[in-house]
């Protein structure tokens, strides 16, 4: 075995549901490969993974350039803002608050170590 085959990654895991009518999501963020994943209402989607001072965000653009972004705050607060767009007018555009719980495997934990030392 190698190195890298043997290379220990945390993978941050967490799951979010925003507003009244229940909009779930789910990231995953690797430490190791910096790749990070979202699964929502339209299937699996690669998003940037972003280190703020005091919070985290993912960003995803869609094939046709819309931004959604996410932002989670390290007690698990969030809001969720998106735009579509469509011509010379926005089609829709949403921000909503929502509340995310970080995982580890299927098990509910705190936040990883990794992402509490991303957060500082």
């Amino acid at each position: 075995m190698t190195a890298a085959s043997t290379a220990y990654s945390e993978v941050m895991k967490i799951d979010c549901v925003f507003g009244n009518d229940p909009l779930s999501m789910k990231f995953t963020y690797d430490s190791i490969s910096d790749d990070s994943f979202v699964v929502g209402n339209n299937g699996v989607s690669k998003v940037t993974f972003v280190n703020g001072r005091n919070h985290f965000s993912f960003i995803e653009i869609t094939d046709s350039g819309n931004v959604m972004t996410t932002s989670i705050l390290p007690n698990g607060l969030a809001v969720h803002s998106r735009n579509f767009t469509s011509g010379n007018d926005f089609e829709a555009t949403s921000q909503k608050k929502g509340v995310c719980t970080f995982m580890n495997g299927s098990a509910e934990s705190t936040t990883p170590k990794s992402a509490e030392q991303k957060l500082k």
